[in-house]
């Protein structure tokens, strides 16, 4: 009797099982590539594990992010950043992550989620995540990478880039 129960418990637990997040793809800050444009005007600084501005200087900063193959289990997803804006919701600083895929032999990008930190009235570190995206990876036709653009109008405003994650929902 004791065998014929213990199956039934382990179905049991996994049909009630709650449902958990997969982190898929990560990249701190530090590790994304300064456009051409950002490295030409020289305004931006790197931590170990952060992207900001360098003293005195404001406009954008532009970080592309290459996404590295992985496998997972699911098609649904949440771009997640962490990030600080001493601007909350105000619009003369901000931090915003892009996920895009390109299909392989293609010159036209596909954005294919968003999240701004101008979403949240937060004004110290904080992490946001992006609407469901509903995608299937398949890095044999597309490639994939995040682009994010740190931006400040004033030295005041303190912004600061610190990781960007893609979470999958694993059932």
């Amino acid at each position: 009797m004791k065998h014929v129960c213990l199956p039934i418990l382990f179905a049991a637990g996994l049909m009630a099982g709650p449902v958990h997040a997969q982190n898929n793809w990560n990249a701190p800050g530090s590790v994304c590539v300064p456009s051409g444009d950002t490295i030409a005007v020289a305004n931006h600084r790197t931590t170990i594990g952060s992207t900001k501005f360098a003293t005195g200087a404001v406009g954008t900063i532009e970080l592309n992010c290459p996404m590295q193959r992985f496998n997972s289990g699911t098609a649904t997803y949440n771009l997640k950043l962490t990030y600080e804006d001493s601007t909350g919701t105000g619009t003369t600083a901000s931090v915003i992550a892009q996920l895009y895929r390109m299909a392989n032999a293609s010159t036209s990008p596909m954005q294919l989620g968003l999240v701004s930190s101008n979403s949240s009235a937060v004004t110290g570190v904080n992490t946001l995540a992006s609407s469901d995206i509903a995608h299937t990876f398949d890095f044999e036709a597309n490639m994939y990478w995040v682009r994010v653009l740190v931006k400040r109008a004033a030295t005041g405003e303190k912004v600061l880039f610190y990781s960007v994650i893609l979470d999958g929902t694993a059932f």
